[in-house]
């Protein structure tokens, strides 16, 4: 169907496609030094520093290939903090002395005497035990195979990071033995420990934080840890679970909340410090539910939460 006066508009349509062309086929500037950047793979975050544009799928696909963070004493997520010994504790057996009792028995039974009698102290134990053990890899590897976690290790770190709850290890053993556990067991947690490397298959040693201001004599303070925090996180409520009286006390006197066991339960019990009993870790996360069941509470030295405390 034709419609009056159609030629003119015929004749305006032509030339508007005419004008328009040259802007529809103009090649298009790319900054200098600025080239568009190909397609990514998935799962990568795209940050095209050179153009200035923003990381478009940073917040979308990468977490989607990295873990969350596994909270630790600088997490920001609450008040509440746990601080876990790890030998005898998140482990059913002491890493250490299980290898000195297999393998530097002779060595050990004189040092014992030794720190017993005050010649020496935890640390400079744990150097004449084990600096130049000639004990390398392969065999340890073999060994740390045969440490199994406490059977409520895993409910009570999963607690915490649904909760956002900083969880960290606090041990006077040492940082290799700890990394190699989380790959056997396929776990994550944060620590803090002494450290050993290896020169030539033998172990070598240093401290992962001396404590001159504190009587525990070890190589990685609790109590120094555990003060450190609530410096950062005013107002957190820390608790502190350990079963030995030597690396363990420290920490516990100073924590908000106490789980003991064994050596370190008897100290505190002895000296009118108050603690609660744990068989395993998942008698301490059951607690821990029952008294906290909404938001981590506020706390700080001296302040305990209400529960059972037997003293």
């Amino acid at each position: 169907m034709a419609f009056a006066g159609s030629w003119p508009l015929a004749a305006w349509l032509l030339a508007f496609v005419q004008g328009l062309l040259p802007v529809v086929l103009a090649p298009v500037r790319v900054s200098p030094g600025c080239v568009p950047s190909p397609p990514q793979p998935r799962y990568k975050s795209w940050h095209d520093t050179a153009c200035g544009s923003t990381p478009i799928l940073a917040r979308t696909l990468t977490s989607v290939s990295r873990p969350a963070p596994i909270p630790g004493p600088n997490s920001d997520a609450g008040g509440l903090a746990v601080f876990c010994d790890f030998d005898g504790t998140f482990s059913q057996r002491d890493v250490g002395a299980t290898l000195a009792g297999e393998y530097l028995s002779r060595a050990r039974a004189d040092l014992q005497k030794r720190f017993a009698d005050g010649e020496l102290s935890a640390w400079e134990y744990a150097v004449e035990l084990f600096d130049g053990f000639d004990f390398g890899p392969e065999p340890l590897e073999a060994f740390l195979a045969g440490i199994e976690l406490d059977v409520g290790a895993r409910g009570l770190l999963s607690w915490c990071e649904e909760r956002g709850i900083a969880f960290r290890i606090l041990s006077d053993g040492f940082d290799y033995n700890l990394e190699r556990l989380q790959a056997i067991h396929g776990v994550r947690f944060a620590y803090a420990a002494n450290h050993l490397v290896f020169d030539s298959g033998r172990w070598r040693i240093s401290p992962g934080g001396l404590n001159p201001e504190c009587d525990c004599g070890t190589g990685t303070c609790k109590r120094a840890m555990i003060e450190a925090y609530r410096r950062d996180h005013p107002g957190a409520f820390c608790v502190h679970i350990g079963d030995g009286a030597v690396s363990d006390l420290c920490g516990a006197r100073v924590a908000d909340r106490v789980f003991a066991k064994g050596s370190l339960e008897e100290s505190l019990r002895t000296q009118g410090v108050a603690c609660e009993h744990f068989d395993d870790l998942s008698g301490v996360r059951r607690a821990l539910e029952g008294a906290f069941p909404g938001d981590p509470p506020a706390g700080g030295p001296g302040r305990r939460a209400s529960g059972d405390f037997r003293s």
